[in-house]
C-alpha cells in the first residue's frame, strides 16, 4: 500500500460548500504527471478529508530555506513548475497559490504542483506588487530575463506557461532525477533536526 497525503479541512464557517464540491471535481478531472493528484475525500465529523498523493521530499519552501540552489536546479524546478502549469492552463484551471510551500518534490527528483485550486494568492499581487529581488546582481543574465518574462504586471507583456516552455534558462534543463542529492540532503537535515513532519 502506498503513503497518501491527507489535507483537513474544517467545514465549519464554510459558506459555500457547492465551491468546495466544484473544486474537488476540477481536483479529480486534472491528472497530471506534473501536478499532485486528487485521490479521494471523506467526510470525518466536520472536516472534509482530501487524500492526495504524497510527495516524500517535503517542499521546496524547505529546500530554498536549507540549502543554496544552483542555477541548475533552479532550471529543473522552473521546468517541471512550467509543465505543471501548462497542463493546468491547458485545461482551463489557474494555479491560485503558487509558492514555495505549494512546489512538492520526491527523493527522486520529481517536482509537482500542490495546492492547486484551494488558494488566493493574487491578491496580493494585485494590491503589493511584485516582490522585488533580493541580490540580482548575483543572478545570470539569462535568469534575470526568465524572471523578467514571468514577473510583467502587464497580462499582454506576460509570457504564458507555454511560451516560457521556450525559453533558453529552461530548455536546457537537466532531468529531474539531478535534484534527488538536493532533496535527500534536505531531508536528511530536517530528520537530524527533528523538522521531520
Amino acid at each position: 500500500m502506498c503513503p497518501v497525503a491527507i489535507k483537513k479541512i474544517n467545514l465549519q464557517g464554510v459558506s459555500n460548500m457547492q465551491d468546495i464540491v466544484s473544486e474537488i471535481i476540477v481536483m479529480k478531472r486534472n491528472r497530471s504527471p506534473h501536478v499532485v493528484n486528487y485521490l479521494d475525500s471523506y467526510l470525518v465529523c466536520k472536516e472534509l478529508w482530501l487524500v492526495m498523493e504524497y510527495m516524500d521530499g517535503g517542499t521546496l519552501y524547505d529546500a530554498i530555506n536549507e540549502t543554496q540552489m544552483c542555477k541548475d536546479e533552479t532550471a529543473i524546478v522552473s521546468w517541471e513548475c512550467l509543465q505543471g502549469l501548462d497542463y493546468l492552463h491547458s485545461n482551463h484551471v489557474v494555479h491560485r497559490d503558487l509558492k514555495s510551500l505549494n512546489i512538492l518534490l520526491r527523493t527522486d527528483g520529481s517536482v509537482k504542483l500542490g495546492q492547486y485550486i484551494l488558494g488566493q494568492a493574487q491578491f496580493l499581487i494585485a494590491t503589493k506588487g511584485i516582490p522585488e529581488l533580493q541580490q540580482s546582481e548575483l543572478l545570470s543574465p539569462l535568469l534575470r530575463h526568465f524572471l523578467s518574462c514571468c514577473l510583467q504586471t502587464d497580462e499582454a507583456r506576460r509570457w504564458s506557461a507555454q511560451e516560457l516552455l521556450q525559453h533558453p534558462f529552461v530548455t536546457s534543463a537537466k532531468p529531474t532525477s539531478s535534484l534527488a542529492p538536493l532533496v535527500i540532503l534536505v531531508n536528511n537535515w530536517k530528520e537530524k533536526t527533528g523538522m521531520r513532519q
